[in-house]
């Protein structure tokens, strides 16, 4: 092996990604819900879920580099593109998972 060719097995291992999704924003979303809701199992839907594939295109856009994509970046990007008009009730038992 080259050392150009070890060099570049040496980066590849030492390279890695964190990726975003909508389900994020589901997961951010039903906490916030849930948070503002003085119920265990029925709160209002304040997002709409329509506009989470386009909140998270945004997020990623014009996020600072310097600073990264946090669940605070998630919420904002919540707030600032996805708060419903008129929140809807949920009556379901939803669960989310903790987060990793």
């Amino acid at each position: 092996m080259t050392p150009e060719e070890k060099i570049n097995v040496l980066e590849e291992q030492l390279s890695r990604s964190v990726t975003w999704s909508v389900e994020d924003f589901e997961q951010q979303a039903v906490e916030i819900e849930r948070a503002c809701s003085p119920y265990r199992f029925a709160y209002k839907l304040l997002y709409d879920r329509s506009k989470f594939p386009m909140a998270l295109r945004e997020m990623i856009r014009r996020h600072d580099a310097s600073i990264g994509i946090t669940w605070d970046t998630v919420e904002f990007w919540l707030n600032e593109l996805c708060v419903k008009d008129e929140p809807e009730h949920d009556l379901s038992a939803k669960s989310t998972s903790d987060r990793s």
